[in-house]
């Protein structure tokens, strides 16, 4: 589950033909470099599965290294196309609720709500609020997930 900055993160990196430095990356997502490099650390967990990585070099700035060609080539063509369509679509949900699921999917042995508030700096109550909407997101991707495809 990608993030709005993951979106422009993976878009700037998928489309430069030249690594793109921290900084650059940091101005477009409107974010600090440090959360740059926390977002690609995450986004690197989620793209080993599709044989890619983004690699951050100090010098030449961050790039994206394919790992596996044959797992890597059908991945870049769909995530170009989402890239596209991602910026025609509103998002319904807020920012947060992407980054909460994204956090709770990735969390190995779970993770609790007081962890929740923490991390994320909101009251219990706004967390309990935005957990029903990542539990209608997570609805809402496997409705389109298990939807067969008519042609």
């Amino acid at each position: 589950m990608f993030t709005e900055v993951d979106y422009k993160i993976l878009e700037l990196v998928l489309q430069s033909p030249e690594p793109v430095p921290s900084r650059q990356l940091a101005l477009v997502c409107d974010v600090s470099i440090n959360t740059i490099r926390t977002e690609i650390d995450l986004l690197n967990q989620e793209l080993a599965a599709h044989g890619v990585c983004i690699r951050m070099k100090r010098s030449s700035g961050t790039s994206l290294e394919v790992l596996n060609e044959a797992l890597a080539r059908p991945w870049m063509h769909q995530m170009r196309d989402m890239l596209i369509r991602n910026k025609r679509l509103q998002r319904k949900y807020s920012e947060r609720v992407y980054s909460l699921t994204r956090t709770i999917l990735c969390a190995p042995d779970g993770i609790t709500v007081e962890r929740l508030v923490q991390v994320f700096y909101v009251s219990r109550g706004t967390i309990l609020a935005d957990i029903k909407n990542v539990r209608a997101l997570l609805e809402l991707s496997l409705i389109h997930i298990s939807e067969p495809t008519r042609l």
